[in-house]
């Protein structure tokens, strides 16, 4: 078997199991902004064969969201801790 559980958020499917898999640059190709499905701009601050820190940046409303040891933080400003 393997694979993503079908009730998995596809961005969250490297984490079960303990599995974490830094984000690729290729990821930025089918992620939009949660808030308004805006283009995603991408700033890297730490990068190995992947993505290890930066942030996302949407332009059309303003929203950023940080890349913290490769997972990229998708919730939407207001939602977050």
């Amino acid at each position: 078997m393997g694979g993503r559980r079908e009730d998995s958020p596809p961005l969250l499917a490297g984490v079960f199991r303990g599995i974490i898999k830094p984000m690729k640059k290729e990821l930025m190709d089918i992620i939009v902004c949660p808030v308004c499905k805006g283009e995603l701009k991408l700033t890297v601050k730490e990068e190995k064969e992947e993505i290890i820190s930066g942030s996302l940046n949407c332009p059309k409303c303003r929203a950023d969201y940080p890349i913290i040891n490769g997972i990229p933080n998708l919730l939407p400003p207001e939602q977050r801790a």
